[in-house]
């Protein structure tokens, strides 16, 4: 047989069909690899043009055994063979015209076969991807049981942290604002103080920082702070 190991991926039924001898060699040329892989039947150039057979032959493309198995399956019940003993010996004139036309109506059958072959092989091969689908949702969803629960639980931690440091750098920043002001504030009344040449000056100044004492909602919690800060300047 030229692939003697594709009649391994088939049915009993399907291998019972295969002939002991597989296709001419001499027709469709070598076997290329072995194993899962093998290469389909070509016809070397001499034959496909109808010529006396020669040793050269066409590269032929890698494929799974099955694959090929299942598409000799359908040349052997096509009769290709007996298509292919033809070909070399037939005669193109006015007078064979029919036998021609008979020939041909028979290679498309062949080809009719191929494509029914494709198509039911396509046909699996969607419906086993669809299982794939199928058992791939079915096991994340059994991941997902036992996922949800934690997953929730760690986004609320996550979010809490997250809410605490947040607060915590907002807390900072208002701190840092309200002592920068008090010092701002304090450098901004010492200047005034100083640029002061006339005891009412002075006191306008004075009644000013003693008005920014008792600004609670300014300095809040740090007012006695900013007071204590305040009455330390020298008028």
């Amino acid at each position: 047989m030229i692939y003697p190991n594709n009649d391994l991926h088939l049915t009993a039924a399907e291998r019972s069909k295969l002939p002991n001898h597989g296709f001419d060699p001499e027709i469709f040329g070598t076997v290329v690899g072995g194993g899962d892989n093998v290469a389909l039947p070509t016809l070397n150039n001499n034959q496909k043009n109808n010529k006396p057979m020669s040793t050269v032959t066409t590269q032929a493309p890698q494929l799974p055994a099955p694959i090929v198995g299942k598409f000799n399956l359908a040349l052997t019940e096509s009769k290709f063979q007996q298509l292919a003993d033809e070909a070399a010996t037939l005669i193109f004139n006015e007078d064979n015209l029919e036998k021609i036309k008979d020939f041909l109506d028979r290679t498309r059958k062949v080809e009719k076969a191929i494509e029914v072959t494709h198509k039911a092989g396509k046909e699996e091969a969607l419906t086993i991807g669809r299982q794939w689908d199928a058992g791939k949702n079915a096991f994340l969803a059994t991941v997902a049981g036992i996922k949800e629960n934690p997953q929730a639980e760690y986004t609320r931690i996550c979010q809490e942290v997250e809410k605490r440091r947040i607060a915590q750098q907002q807390e900072k920043a208002r701190i840092e604002s309200i002592k920068n002001g008090i010092e701002s504030n304090a450098i901004l009344f010492a200047k005034q103080i100083a640029d002061c040449e006339t005891s009412q000056q002075l006191t306008a100044i004075e009644s000013k920082i003693n008005l920014e004492k008792t600004r609670k909602e300014k300095y809040q919690e740090f007012l006695p702070e900013a007071a204590t800060r305040f009455t330390a300047l020298r008028y």
